[in-house]
C-alpha cells in the first residue's frame, strides 16, 4: 500500500511503501504471490544460487532453532565442500612459487635483455616456462568461486527475514550490525566513510580484518613480483571490504569471519601437505643421483 501525506506545504510530498503479509519465503513464492516477486528476488547474484545457500541455512536453523549457528554451520558446510579444491589449488601456488624462484637467475638475465620490450619479455618468459614445465597456477579458482557466493549472501540476507530481530551472543540483532558499543549518535559525521556513520564498535568487521592479516602472515614470501602484487591487493581488499561492510548485516559478518577461521585451518593443512612434497621431492632427487654415482 502507498501512503503520501504532505508534512509542510513548502516540502514535497513524503511517500511510504508498506508491506502488511506473510514473511515466509515458500509462502511469498505460491502464484497468489506472484506481484511481490522482487521481495524473494536476488538481484546482485543468480537467483539459484541464493536460494541454494538459503536452504542450508534453513537446515541448520530448523536443527538448531538459533539462526546465528545456523550461518556458522552454512559457512562450515559451504567452505567444507570447496576445502579440497582450496587446497589443492594452493598447493598449485605454492609449487609454482618454488619452481619460478628456480628460475630467477634467468628471468634476471631476460629482464636485463629485453626491459625496453615488455612483449618480448613476455614471450621469451613463457617460452622458458614452457621448456622447465611450468604452467600459471588457476590462483584466480577459488576467488572466481567464492565471489557469487559472496554476492548471493550478500543479496538474500539483505531481505531475509528469519534474521530480523535474532540475537546471536552479544548481537541483538543479526539483520544489523553486531554493535558491541553503540555511541547512539555518528561520531565522524564528516566523513564519508564507513558508509552509514561511525554509530558504534561493531566487532566482527574488525576481527574479520584480524583474522585475514593473520592468514596472510602465515602464507609463504612472494616469489616473484606478480605473486607480491596479488598478496598485497588481497591485503588491501579485505581491509576495504571490512570498512565498506562496516554497518551491514551481522549475518554476513558471521560468514566472512567464520570463512576466514576455515581458511586458516586450510592453510596448516597445506603447509603439513607441502612439506611432506618437498621432502618427497627432495629423497626421490637424491635417489637419482645415487643412482647415478
Amino acid at each position: 500500500s502507498d501512503w503520501s501525506s504532505d508534512v509542510f506545504s513548502s516540502d514535497p510530498p513524503s511517500t511510504l511503501r508498506i508491506y502488511a503479509g506473510p514473511l515466509s519465503r515458500r509462502v511469498l513464492g505460491a502464484d497468489r504471490y506472484e506481484a511481490l516477486a522482487p521481495l524473494v528476488t536476488y538481484p546482485a547474484a543468480p537467483d539459484f544460487l541464493a536460494r541454494l545457500l538459503l536452504f542450508i541455512f534453513d537446515l541448520w536453523n530448523g536443527l538448531t532453532g538459533s539462526a546465528g549457528l545456523a550461518i556458522l554451520l552454512m559457512t562450515l558446510t559451504v567452505r567444507g565442500g570447496l576445502m579440497p579444491l582450496s587446497i589443492r589449488n594452493q598447493l598449485g601456488m605454492r609449487e609454482y612459487g618454488r619452481k619460478m624462484g628456480k628460475l630467477k637467475p634467468k628471468l634476471e638475465v631476460l629482464k636485463q635483455r629485453y626491459g625496453t620490450n615488455p612483449r618480448k619479455f613476455r614471450e621469451e618468459q613463457q617460452k622458458l616456462m614452457r621448456e622447465h614445465g611450468i604452467r600459471f597456477p588457476m590462483g584466480c579458482l577459488m576467488m572466481l568461486l567464492q565471489i557469487p557466493i559472496f554476492f548471493a549472501l550478500f543479496s538474500s540476507l539483505r531481505s531475509e527475514f528469519a534474521i530480523r530481530h535474532e540475537a546471536f551472543g552479544w548481537i541483538r540483532d543479526l539483520s544489523g550490525p553486531d554493535r558491541l558499543v553503540d555511541f547512539g549518535r555518528d561520531v565522524f559525521s564528516f566523513l564519508p566513510i564507513p558508509p552509514g556513520g561511525l554509530r558504534g564498535v561493531n566487532l566482527l568487521p574488525l576481527f574479520y580484518i584480524g583474522i585475514t592479516l593473520w592468514q596472510q602472515r602465515m602464507m609463504p614470501p612472494p616469489q616473484d613480483e606478480q605473486q607480491a602484487q596479488q598478496m598485497k591487493m588481497a591485503k588491501w581488499m579485505s581491509i576495504i571490504f571490512s570498512i565498506l561492510l562496516y554497518n551491514y548485516t551481522a549475518a554476513l559478518a558471521l560468514y566472512m569471519c567464520m570463512s576466514s577461521l576455515v581458511a586458516l585451518v586450510e592453510s596448516r593443512i597445506v603447509r603439513a601437505k607441502d612439506q611432506q612434497q618437498v621432502g618427497a621431492a627432495a629423497l626421490r632427487s637424491e635417489e637419482r643421483r645415487v643412482g647415478k654415482e
